[in-house]
Order: C-alpha cells, then structure tokens, then sequence
C-alpha cells in the first residue's frame, strides 16, 4: 500500500515538473520577436552601425576612416544595399570625423520630417546646419528613448565637457531588443557604468568596444569585468590586442573586428546569431516578420560577392 502510494505521487511530481518546462518552453518561445538585424560595416577604423527591426531603423554614427580614401563611398553603398529607405532616429556618440562625417548624407538620403538625429551637445555644431531632414535632439545621462521596439538608455558620458568635440564626450547608449543587450561607447567609456548603472550594463550580450581597440584602452579592467560581455566587436581593424585584454582578466567573448568583413548580427529578441564578412545586401530580402535564423552557409558572404 505504502509503495503504491509512492509510485502515485511520483508520477503526480513528475506530470507536474513536465507541464511546468512545456509552459516555460511555450513562454521562451511567445517571447521571441521578429528577427533584429545588427550590421558593423567594415569601414576601417571608424564606426557605423544600424539596427533594423520591422520598419523601424537606428544608426548609431557614421564617420569616416581618413587613411581609407573610399570610406563614404563604402559606408554610403552599405547602407543603401541594406535595403532601408528610412532612418527613424540617429545617434551620434560625439563629432569626430570618424563618427559623424556623413550626417548630412544620411540625414540627405534617409532622413524625414520625423527623423530625430540624437547627441550629446545641446546644439548641433553648426557644420551640420541646417540638417536636410528631421530634427535634433540632446540625449544625456540617464534619459531613456523608445524607437519602434528598441528602448535606448544613456549611460554616459557624465557630463559633456567640450559640446561633443572630444572622446570623453562620447555616448554610452544601452540599446535593447528584447532581453538582448548592445552596449556602444563611442570613444570612451567611464567609471560611471559600473557605479551608477551596473543592473543595466552587467554580463553586456554585445559590446561594441570602444576607440576602435586602440591602445591605451580607455575601458578599466573593473568596467570590462563587470561587463563581461557575450560578444565584442571591433570597429577597427585589430583585434589581438583587444583579445589579449580580455584573456589577461580571465574572459573569453567572442571577438571579431573589421578584418572579419562585415559583421552582423541577428537577434530575436532572446539567442543571437554572428554572421561574418557579410556581403552588402545579404540581409536586404530577409522577410522582417521572419523568426527562424538563417543558416550560416545560406547567407551571402563578401567572398561570393563578385
């Protein structure tokens, strides 16, 4: 009688345990979103990155490398083989040339009246004057900005000193897809980070690293502990010395750099997917409602790219 009592309750445990991971697997699943596109263009040692969702589209700067004379030709065909017709709102982290150089294009080619271009100096600089299309705005620390299904927090820099003229002026945007993280930096990143918005930047999906990997690093070894990213990406030709950092505070993201092509990544709001040396327009034709990731070899690379 006792064991039989046993058995019974066992099975009850067991039909319980396995309705409980059905709806926790039915409820993973109901959580994952359309497919997110993340592109690094390979543009050399400058920055130009674009988040596709839906209809909805973010830049994040788009400057110009002045050792590689084609750089606004590349980033400017890019962005127009990636199939937007838009921008909805562009960020621009500071006013480098390395960063901004082509917001008149941008703002010329794919801004309108409701575009809203974002930064960290209360005006403008006035080279950028009058902007084509849409508008501006400052975005300091701590304000947050829903565009379409992203929500974007600024986590730095703690004060603009120099209207955005100067690395340590540069944003620190916290962009999110549904869990998924991406943290860009622009040219620095500050104690701030790890002081006042650790529960927002702690174990980083994706971190755009900053200063193109360039050395002296300009992230301390507390912040990128505590970051401990899933993915780094590099929007600079080297990566060695970005990987040799990482490992000598015991960390092993994944960590690829323009020399790995065109990056992107795509996202579904819950897992991520890599995409290396991604040939202009792969992605362009990607059904935008689609939640099923690609298959590596099905996607276009540069080298099949004649």
């Amino acid at each position: 009688m006792y064991t039989g009592i046993r058995i019974r309750i066992s099975f009850s445990l067991l039909a319980v345990l396995l309705v409980l991971c059905l709806c926790a697997a039915a409820g993973a699943e109901a959580d994952r979103l359309p497919l997110m596109q993340f592109h690094q263009a390979a543009i050399g040692s400058s920055n130009c990155h674009i988040l596709i969702a839906g209809d909805t589209v973010i830049l994040v700067d788009g400057g110009t490398d002045t050792d590689v004379d084609q750089t606004p030709d590349v980033m400017l065909a890019y962005v127009a083989a990636s199939g937007i017709d838009h921008i909805d709102a562009h960020f621009v982290t500071h006013y480098h040339n390395d960063h901004s150089m082509q917001l008149d294009d941008f703002s010329r080619d794919y801004g309108t009246d409701a575009t809203v271009v974002y930064g960290p100096s209360e005006q403008l600089p006035e080279r950028f004057l009058p902007l084509p299309n849409g508008s501006y705005r400052q975005i300091v620390i701590g304000d947050e900005v829903d565009v379409g299904p992203f929500h974007v927090l600024c986590v730095g820099p703690r004060e603009v000193g120099a209207d955005g003229r100067i690395n340590r002026d540069s944003l620190n945007l916290v962009i999110t897809y549904g869990t998924i993280r991406i943290l860009i930096t622009g040219d620095y990143v500050g104690g701030q980070l790890r002081e006042q918005f650790r529960d927002q930047t702690a174990n980083m999906d994706i971190f755009v690293f900053p200063h193109h990997g360039l050395e002296p690093f300009v992230v301390g070894e507390l912040t990128l502990r505590m970051l401990n990213p899933s993915l780094v990406l590099v929007p600079g030709s080297g990566r060695g010395a970005v990987y040799n950092y990482f490992n000598s505070n015991h960390m092993s993201p994944v960590i690829r750099s323009a020399a790995d092509g065109n990056l992107v990544v795509l996202s579904d709001g819950v897992d991520w997917q890599l995409y290396e040396d991604v040939a202009p327009g792969a992605f362009a034709d990607l059904d935008r409602t689609a939640t099923a990731f690609p298959a590596p070899e099905d996607v276009k690379t540069s080298e099949k790219n004649p």
